[in-house]
């Protein structure tokens, strides 16, 4: 330990007891506290009194207490401390402070002095720096694949496609390609690329790397695997064109290039995760602490108004609260903030893992458990403003819907049922509303003789086949993007999905013949229609549990301008900029 931290941990250990910065210990209590010899303790304590924090006085004979006077007051020196951590970029210590078992009036200023390094700041060379707090660490950073929203829309800002789906007029428009042509008689898609395109480490993309990304894709056979099983064939006749040739005809094909799985990569290095390289706005810097993303200035459209974005990784049991996709520029402003509501498309779920033997495949079971996730109930008992009802993916579907749920149906369906008492393992996110929707459902299945035993998991263990092994059941989410109809797919066909881990057998069989048909559809209206049939069949089959559409609100502030959220709550980071005074 260094000087700093064993004096942190000395203080902070006994500053209840101390008289006037004043504190009388044993050797063997100061070297309990310090996890060190009585030995190292004196010299611990001279580098201390060397550094200017304290004056110590051994202890005469043997037993006797040590006497420790302090130079200054506790607050002053953690002031100190907390400053040195925010200047040097050291969050983690920063973090570690505001866990001490320290007085409220000790913590709050500390509190105060971090959050207000969050938002927009100013660097004495005029960089415009946005600073947002995350209460986690980043899972996959792969765009093959990448399924949480968090890290789909930071891989947004590293890489570009080769089109892009335009969420206000639903259309398909240019981006790394200029142009495209589809010849029907041979299924043929031919894109032409924009020239003079650099990668963030100098080399300028070809069509070769566009082939390069493509074929990874289909070779890793991952959870997008969906999307490219119809490719027959990928090649370049010219360095700046790729023609993409079809086994049959695919009416979403275009709207499957526009997707973060079909990112551009560079073809000369290998991929890795912590070191991204594409060509999109923003380059990428990763440490254990923060993520940065530098504005790109060789970006082949408009560079990103704001210089750089930092995203620090902060432990989620830190009592900080922000606002933290969009913070405020200024913290002591007077003006009023503003504010953008939206609901969240796609939904809270619960879901059965047919994969497992046993009551999860009664349908008189399944039906209990419906009529007892009451998400009515649930909301009303929370007084929770931030989510409605879902009896859909889409919430102006939900919104349409009256549906009433009882106890004493759950109970008639469970009388029906072969139930036997047996422990069911349900499965959850360690978010804090997700906790408090476990125990909920918990409580209310003991209330007709359901026994439920709860696992938390957080999202870097999303990914782990523990949860598919072990689950019965999983309180999950899906989270929609601009284009619902391929985020309906997605949730369903992607192997990272639970619905698509879960759902299993004839009911997987009858399934997916639904969503082939969502495929084919020719327009808009047929895939509402498809979608409503698709939604019918799961409810009719209890094959999930639709629980509720999240509501998020952001505030932020009116001088941060270019703000356009996206339904996964973020904005695109190259629009946004700061109206300076």
């Amino acid at each position: 330990m260094k000087p700093a931290e064993h004096y942190i941990q000395l203080r902070s250990a006994y500053f209840p007891q101390e008289i006037n910065q004043h504190v009388s210990l044993t050797l063997d209590t100061l070297a309990e506290t310090l996890c060190c010899t009585k030995k190292n303790v004196k010299r611990i304590l001279h580098k201390l009194e060397e550094a200017g924090w304290l004056h110590y006085t051994p202890g005469i004979g043997r037993g006797n207490k040590s006497s420790i006077h302090y130079t200054k007051e506790f607050s002053q020196d953690l002031s100190t401390f907390m400053d040195s951590f925010i200047r040097e970029e050291k969050i983690d210590e920063a973090l570690q402070l505001l866990k001490l078992p320290l007085p409220k009036e000790l913590l709050e200023p500390l509190s105060q002095t971090l959050t207000e390094q969050f938002g927009f700041q100013q660097t004495d060379e005029q960089l415009d720096i946005l600073r947002i707090p995350l209460k986690r660490k980043l899972s996959l950073l792969d765009p093959a694949h990448v399924y949480i929203a968090t890290e789909n829309h930071i891989l947004r800002q590293v890489f570009d496609t080769l089109v892009f789906f335009d969420e206000k007029t639903k259309n398909i428009h240019p981006h790394l390609a200029h142009q495209w042509e589809y010849d029907e008689t041979t299924f043929s898609w031919t894109f032409y690329l924009r020239k003079g395109i650099v990668f963030h480490h100098g080399k300028t993309l070809t069509a070769k790397d566009v082939v390069y990304s493509f074929t990874r894709v289909r070779e890793l056979q991952g959870p997008y695997s969906w999307m490219v099983e119809g490719i027959m064939e990928i090649h370049s006749p010219h360095p700046s064109v790729v023609t993409v040739k079809l086994k049959h005809d695919n009416k979403l094909f275009l709207q499957y290039v526009s997707t973060i799985c079909f990112a551009v990569l560079p073809s000369d290095i290998p991929f890795h995760s912590e070191h991204l390289i594409g060509t999109g706005p923003f380059q990428f810097s990763l440490t254990n602490e923060q993520l940065s993303l530098s504005a790109y200035n060789h970006y082949f459209k408009e560079r990103a108004l704001i210089d750089r974005i930092d995203i620090w990784f902060v432990s989620p049991e830190t009592k900080l609260e922000f606002s933290y996709e969009l913070p405020s520029y200024l913290r002591n402003e007077s003006v009023d903030k503003k504010e953008v509501t939206m609901t969240e498309i796609g939904c809270r779920y619960l879901g059965f893992n047919f994969n497992k033997e046993g009551i999860l495949h009664d349908s008189h079971f399944r039906r209990a458990i419906y009529e007892v996730l009451d998400s009515k109930k649930m909301i009303a008992e929370f007084q929770r403003e931030n989510s409605i009802p879902s009896y859909s993916f889409l919430p102006k579907v939900s919104e349409q819907k009256h549906v009433s749920k009882s106890l004493e149906k759950a109970r008639e369906e469970l009388r029906k049922s072969s139930y036997n008492g047996e422990t069911l393992q349900l499965y959850a996110l360690d978010f804090t509303q997700s906790i408090e929707d476990a125990h909920w459902f918990q409580e209310h299945c003991k209330k007709i003789g359901i026994l439920v035993s709860l696992q938390f998991f957080s999202i870097q263990e999303y990914y782990d086949e523990r949860i598919s092994r072990e689950a019965d059941m999983i309180l999950m989410g899906e989270i929609f993007d601009e284009n619902v109809y391929l985020s309906f797919l997605n949730a369903f066909f992607n192997t990272h999905s639970f619905l698509y881990k879960f759902i299993s057998g004839h009911y997987r069989e009858e399934l997916e013949l639904r969503l082939h048909e969502l495929k084919r559809a020719n327009n808009d209206g047929e895939r509402d229609t498809h979608m409503q049939r698709i939604e019918d069949f799961l409810i009719e089959k209890n094959l999930l549990i639709f629980n509720y559409h999240p509501i998020k609100t952001h505030s932020y502030s009116p001088l941060l301008a270019g703000v356009s959220l996206s339904h996964y709550g973020w904005s695109d980071f190259r629009k946004l900029w700061i109206k300076h005074k």
